[in-house]
């Protein structure tokens, strides 16, 4: 899954408009929306109770998701409790465990009770520091440049 790339919306408008009444499309809509507001706990309610046959058949699919899931916490969080993390993956505490061990470039570490996300440099905060190729004397008369073209 590739959010929040849009391409799932972009592909979701080649659907024939008569076919987007059909309750297995509209579910599918409504799973990949829960999964953009990041509501993965209803997203789970959604897929395991309702419908199931449409995910069923897909390869890999809950995997995906979880990873998906997995690295949208950790672009959110820094850490997260296992009993959080089991509402947000619906998977019980052992399964989170091995889940998250074998995503060692997700999860640097699970401690007692605590999933420990690695760090993301995509997301680290950078320190900028500004300089001004313009000196102040150079500003200033660009200004009164600026002001006398009115």
């Amino acid at each position: 899954m590739r959010l929040p790339s849009n391409d799932f919306l972009s592909l979701s408008y080649l659907i024939p408009t008569r076919l987007s009444t059909n309750p297995k499309i509209q579910h599918i809509m409504q799973c990949a929306d829960l999964l953009q507001r990041a509501n993965f706990a209803r997203f789970w309610n959604e897929v395991f109770n309702t419908l199931v046959s449409n995910f069923n058949e897909v390869n890999g699919f809950a995997e995906s998701i979880r990873v998906f899931v997995l690295k949208s916490l950790s672009y959110t969080f820094k850490s997260i409790t296992l009993s959080a993390l089991e509402v947000q993956l619906c998977l019980d505490t052992p399964s989170i465990v091995a889940f998250c061990n074998s995503h060692g470039s997700i999860v640097e570490k699970v401690v007692g009770d605590i999933v420990v996300f690695a760090t993301n440099e995509d997301i680290q905060h950078k320190s900028s520091s500004f300089e001004s190729p313009l000196e102040m004397e150079e500003s200033l008369r660009a200004i009164e440049c600026l002001r006398s073209v009115q």
